[in-house]
């Protein structure tokens, strides 16, 4: 892909090849750009590595999540699960400018996962129990 503009661009054919569209729509390889071949095929790797690279954080934060959450760790367990979340919504974040309510969002889930976690280990108080229900 990455040499195949120079061939015409070295013997002034024309070729267009791989028509992008993202704000109107244009050749992405031409004869006239002989290293449009390699332009695109860079812009094709990164693209690449965007939608890849995200899972294998999520994935790996999340083994991390189970194995600090078997050894007792809860915050850490809870930190990884929200960064495994927050990895998906990073670029999206940097697009708009919603980084604040997305960290908002990210200590929101914590320290509602901490309360309950809190009320789980102490149970139900004994006062709290509702009574029976009334028997008809």
């Amino acid at each position: 892909m990455t040499t195949l503009p120079l061939w015409p661009a070295l013997t002034g054919s024309a070729s267009t090849v791989g028509v992008v569209c993202f704000d109107s729509c244009a050749p992405a390889i031409t004869a006239a750009q002989p290293l449009s071949g390699a332009e695109i095929w860079g812009i094709g790797e990164v693209l690449g590595l965007i939608l890849v690279v995200p899972w294998i954080v999520a994935l790996v934060a999340v083994a991390c999540a189970v194995w600090a959450r078997r050894r007792y760790h809860d915050n850490l367990a809870r930190c990884l699960v929200i960064v495994a979340f927050l990895v998906f919504q990073f670029f999206y974040a940097f697009e708009t400018y919603s980084l604040i309510p997305l960290a908002c969002l990210a200590i929101g889930a914590f320290v509602w996962s901490a309360v309950l976690a809190q009320v789980a280990r102490q149970g139900v108080p004994p006062g709290a129990q509702s009574a029976p229900a009334p028997s008809c």
